[in-house]
């Protein structure tokens, strides 16, 4: 049953995942056809608005040609007769064959050192690279040139001086919900005119050792764009990152292109309600997986570096290869381990993921047990899986310390390990997900995080993962994580039942009863999802309120003891794991006798409420769920 319910999960993920491949592709290119729509758009009004100033200027000088271009005050009302509140032109200027620049204001300069006549005439109407203003060096100018011709000579000439930053501060771009980006680069050198988004103007070039998505290069950009030829590129903002779709297109002004730019998200905004669910499905059964798989024994496998790593194929290889030689076993049954990594070996999805970081972590003294592996998926995405309970008594012993303590060593040390991988992946987005006490783990990471980590952790996935006290779902810690909390529990949850959990869980179907449903591989999927039910058995809301109530009515030391006692009678078999006092039998049974009756009555009070408590739980049945 676990083998085929493995093998299926696989193989639903790779068919959602072709499907979400799919879907992206086509609504990516409907994302870019639009863009290059709008930047076409853009770069005729550009022209025309160029053109219209020109016009403008045109008239100007014609009007400065009918007159004396000598007399200063009659030229200088024609120059402040225009309106320039619906032009790019900030100011204009007129340069005279003596070398002076007269400005609206009435001012003049000798810029015989700057601009030559004789060569600026020769020019004609044209409009100019982007230089240096003459006046204020730290600004960045465009000129739009005209000449003032008398009698087919030419008597002065005429600048509208564009001021690049106001531009660029001032340009409205109504796209997008106004969250489009504009770019105006000169493809003859990369200099960029124009730019809605950043407060300096820099050089194309800058983008030469930003992040390019898969199938786009700054070097075929770079290609393109001098030779005025439109495309698209995929980039990653450096000071947001955020994946931006770009398209460039020319403007038919010197060699000039238009770039508009939007994130993808403002980009797939409103279009991507299937992809949204086809990507929230393909994510629980990789969470789903990988929790397993974080069972594994990686020592020696897979290192605790984290900037390193072995593909899964490689990983898988070598845990089988380990398992035939030394007989040792794998997770939680070997015949159905081994089905399930020969299948990832040969999965395209999964078989290229890295694990890196791995970290195994037994230590009786402290009480602690901890494993964790994050795995690097290919679309740039880290998911961090918390290991649960293994088979030692310490795990065991750990776990039900939480009666009386928060928070545990595992908690604070998987609080740590999040800040490690994060440190290192700055810029990747985070899957924390975990079973059993594994998602409680990461729920306790996440919640205890960095504020710029916590806002790249996408989703928490805890399967069937125990909750917290009372004052720990009521704190602000908690709250700034609830919303990204995926609890899933089976029908008549134990374990997920522990404590308290405020979020609605999804509750699934499994086709055991009893305790044996924490086994998540148990928990049933139709029709390409989990086989849902609308909430968990009377017996777990019951087993929740009682032993909470069994809790409340203990001092944080009685907690303690009963804890203590406990385990003081599982470790009297002699047996360090949970797994070696089965094999035992009834060979160790006189010594836990022996060790039960030597406790205190209080002791044997509390632990026998405790237990009966667990084996009610742990037998109960939900009637509502029918089994296959």
């Amino acid at each position: 049953m676990v083998a085929v319910t493995l093998l299926t999960g696989v193989l639903l993920f790779c068919s959602v995942f072709f499907l979400v491949r799919r879907a992206n592709r086509e609504i990516t290119q409907r994302s870019f056809d639009e863009l290059a729509t709008a930047t076409r758009q853009i770069a005729k009004d550009l022209v025309d608005a160029a053109n219209a100033d020109q016009t403008i200027l045109s008239a100007m000088a014609e009007l400065i040609a009918g007159h004396d271009e000598r007399d200063n005050d009659a030229v200088l009302r024609i120059m402040k007769s225009f309106s320039l509140s619906e032009t790019f032109v900030s100011t204009v200027a007129l340069l005279r064959p003596d070398g002076t620049l007269l400005l609206t204001d009435g001012t003049r300069y000798d810029v015989s050192d700057t601009f030559d006549f004789e060569t600026e005439a020769a020019r004609g109407a044209y409009i100019s690279d982007r230089v240096t203003s003459y006046f204020a060096p730290e600004k960045l100018v465009v000129r739009n040139v005209v000449p003032v011709v008398r009698d087919g000579e030419t008597i002065a000439i005429l600048y509208g001086v564009v001021l690049l930053q106001e531009l660029s501060r001032n340009y409205q771009i109504d796209l997008y919900n106004g969250n489009a980006v504009l770019l105006l680069v000169d493809g003859n050198n990369g200099d960029i005119l124009l730019d809605t988004w950043h407060d300096s103007l820099g050089n194309i070039s800058e983008l030469r050792g930003r992040k390019m998505l898969k199938g786009y290069t700054y070097e075929e950009a770079m290609k393109k764009i001098p030779n005025g030829i439109g495309g698209d590129m995929c980039t990653v903002s450096r000071s947001t990152g955020l994946t931006v779709y770009l398209h460039y297109e020319p403007v038919g002004i010197n060699n000039w292109s238009v770039v508009l730019g939007v994130s993808e998200a403002e980009a797939l905004a409103g279009t991507r309600g299937v992809v949204q669910t086809l990507s929230m499905m393909a994510i629980i059964v990789t969470a789903l997986l990988l929790s397993y798989l974080s069972y594994m024994p990686y020592d020696h496998i897979v290192g605790d570096a984290f900037d390193e790593g072995i593909s899964l194929r490689d990983a898988a290889q070598k845990l089988l290869e380990v398992n035939e030689r030394d007989k040792t076993p794998l997770a939680y049954n070997v015949r159905e381990d081994r089905k399930l990594l020969a299948a990832l070996m040969e999965s395209a999805r999964f078989r290229d993921i890295r694990l890196v970081g791995y970290v195994n972590k037994v230590d009786p003294e402290q009480e602690e047990q901890f494993a964790a592996v994050t795995y690097l998926l290919g679309e740039g995405r880290a998911f961090v899986a918390f290991r649960g309970t293994d088979n030692t008594v310490v795990g065991w012993k750990e776990d039900f310390n939480m009666a009386f303590q928060y928070p545990v060593p595992a908690q604070a040390t998987a609080a740590d390990y999040l800040a490690r991988v994060a440190a290192l992946w700055k810029d990747v987005p985070i899957v924390l997900t975990g079973h059993s006490k594994g998602g409680n783990l990461a729920v306790y990471a996440a919640m205890n995080a960095s504020d710029e980590v916590k806002d790249r952790v996408e989703r928490i996935y805890s399967l069937d993962g125990p909750g917290f006290p009372e004052s720990v779902v009521n704190s602000f810690e908690y709250a700034s994580v609830s919303d990204r909390i995926v609890k899933i529990v089976p029908d008549s949850s134990v374990v997920g039942m522990v404590l308290e959990t405020p979020e609605r869980c999804m509750v699934v179907k499994s086709d055991v009863e009893g305790i044996m449903q924490h086994f998540a591989f148990s928990w049933q999927m139709h029709g390409g999802e989990f086989d849902k039910v609308e909430d968990v058995a009377n017996s777990s809301v019951t087993f929740n309120k009682a032993l909470n109530g069994w809790l409340s009515n203990l001092s944080k030391e009685q907690r303690e003891r009963a804890v203590d006692a406990l385990f003081a009678v599982l470790e009297a078999s002699g047996a360090g794991s949970i797994s070696a006092m089965m094999a035992a039998g009834p060979k160790v049974i006189p010594e836990m006798l022996g060790t039960y009756v030597g406790l205190s009555v209080e002791d044997r009070r509390n632990l026998n409420q405790a237990l009966g408590i667990m084996l009610q739980a742990a037998l109960a049945r939900n009637p509502k769920v029918r089994r296959r």
